[in-house]
């Protein structure tokens, strides 16, 4: 019983541990610094829209002529620029 009990002590200490440098990792390698106030909105790339729930950013690219598609980040909490850094090349696979 006692080895259970040193056992699940050192695998919490691990994960704490394993926490905290993902945490540190995240803090260290985050691209976003700007707060999105209404200042920040001006100078952003799409457009606004209000919702009830927040805003909602939009964005078109492409051709006119192309297929449409609508990609939606923000699921699991994914920010907005690493979904546009990887739609295009996505968009570009899928319908070329």
């Amino acid at each position: 019983m006692k080895k259970i009990k040193v056992v699940a002590y050192v695998l919490s200490v691990l994960v704490a541990l394993a926490a905290l440098v993902l945490i540190f990792v995240f803090v260290r390698n985050n691209v976003e610094t700007q707060t999105m106030n209404e200042e920040a909105r001006k100078s952003a790339a799409g457009k606004f829209i209000q919702l009830l729930m927040g805003l909602l950013i939009t964005e078109m690219g492409g051709p006119d002529t192309a297929k449409t598609i609508i990609l939606v980040h923000g699921l699991l909490g994914v920010p907005y620029y690493l979904g546009m850094e990887h739609s295009t090349a996505w968009c570009k696979q899928v319908f070329t």
